[in-house]
């Protein structure tokens, strides 16, 4: 989990190349920012930032870590999204109970002229 999110945090900084802005794009402390840089400089035992006082910028090491974990922390984004969305899709038939002052025929005219999106998808 820690590994994950300093990869994320490395990608945002490489990204602004700004340890400033990543810490606000990604609402933490600037001292997350740099502990997680840190962090995984340490367990790769290389250097993946150049830093001064201007700015930040790649190390031939950063950019190759950029290149290969760049399109994995997209993908995790997309599985993300899918499972939400799989997770918020309707199945199953819809069940409506009213009381008999409402006769079938009204209810089928209420649904069918729906704008909320639940009933939109069941009039069709």
């Amino acid at each position: 989990m820690i590994h994950i999110f300093a990869v994320r945090v490395f990608i945002r900084v490489a990204d602004r190349l700004s340890l400033g802005l990543a810490a606000k794009e990604l609402s933490v402390f600037n001292a997350a920012v740099t502990r997680s840089i840190a962090y995984l400089e340490q367990r790769l035992r290389t250097r993946l930032l150049y830093r001064t006082t201007r700015g930040v910028s790649l190390t031939k090491a950063g950019l190759h870590y950029l290149d290969g974990y760049g399109w994995i922390v997209e993908e995790l984004d997309c599985l993300d999204a899918s499972a939400l969305a799989a997770d918020r899709t309707a199945v199953g038939a819809p069940r409506i109970v009213a009381t008999d002052a409402l006769s079938p025929q009204a209810i089928s005219t209420l649904v069918a002229g729906s704008q909320h999106p639940i009933l939109k998808c069941i009039s069709t």
